[in-house]
């Protein structure tokens, strides 16, 4: 005489295979299968209700098979492992610690022409930190985006995924230059190093290099001697090459043909006064 038996699996069935009895019956969970004994002999209903599923097999003859048992278990914890570890891995994210985005440098300036310059800066802060070899900096294309944005810190290091970011502020008036930056800890929201510079624009190589020696140390990352010989060389000394170089750069990022001109002028201008 037959017995109804029911099985419940917590986990979700892709595919429900409605009552058959003219072949070899098999549950499709998570790509599993279970095959069975005599299939004229053996009828079974899925069915799905959000993550519980109900298998239900009308057999006695099928429960009295030790083999049997060990098929369903498996499929059990095969499906119940896919499910669990999948959740863990998409919901898990795992931030190095010695990450950092450079947010674009705000102009302070009163001469809206000076925006290349808090560019340009930019730009060569995140060079010279791209030089640390166990420091993750993310790239200009993708800072550049959070240009003038309102999101919050921790907003745009949730989207980033990274730990650290850098952001500032920079005025240039005449031969002269302030320049603050501060470096915040984007999941506790901590400061981490801070500083404001008041330096002749001629002295603009030397805050580039001290803003990422202090975030190295702040970081707590010992720079290699080869690094910190990379992060002092200077392709120029001389700031007119150098403010012709980073007006010719920021154009040459416009897909206008005029303003790609106007950057390789800039750039020839660059090489005159090297």
């Amino acid at each position: 005489m037959n017995i109804l038996q029911v099985i419940m699996v917590t986990a979700t069935i892709y595919h429900a295979v409605p009552e058959q009895t003219d072949s070899t019956p098999h549950i499709t969970a998570s790509g599993a299968h279970i095959n069975m004994e005599n299939p004229q002999s053996h009828r079974w209903i899925a069915v799905s209700r959000d993550l519980t599923v109900y298998v239900i097999i009308k057999s006695e003859s099928f429960f009295k098979n030790k083999k049997n048992w060990l098929l369903v278990a498996g499929v059990i914890v095969g499906i119940l492992i896919g499910r669990f570890g999948q959740t863990s891995t998409s919901t898990e994210r795992i931030i190095n610690e010695k990450s950092i985005a450079v947010l674009p440098f705000d102009n302070l300036g009163n001469n809206e022409d000076d925006e290349y310059f808090a560019d340009g800066m930019t730009e060569d802060i995140l060079t010279e930190l791209s030089k640390i070899k166990d420091l993750l900096v993310i790239s200009r294309t993708t800072i550049m985006k959070y240009k003038n944005s309102n999101k919050s810190l921790k907003e745009i290091g949730k989207e980033l995924g990274v730990a650290n970011i850098l952001e500032g502020s920079i005025r240039r008036v005449g031969e002269r230059v302030r320049i603050t930056g501060q470096l915040i800890n984007a999941i506790s929201d901590q400061h981490l190093w801070a500083e404001k510079y008041d330096r002749d624009i001629k002295d603009i190589f030397a805050v580039q290099d001290e803003v990422a020696n202090s975030i190295a140390n702040a970081l707590r990352i010992e720079l290699s001697d080869e690094e910190a010989m990379m992060i002092s060389q200077s392709q120029t000394e001389s700031i007119e090459a150098y403010d012709y170089y980073i007006k010719g750069r920021r154009l040459s990022y416009f897909y206008e043909s005029a303003k790609r001109e106007e950057a390789l002028e800039n750039y020839k201008l660059s090489l005159i006064h090297i």
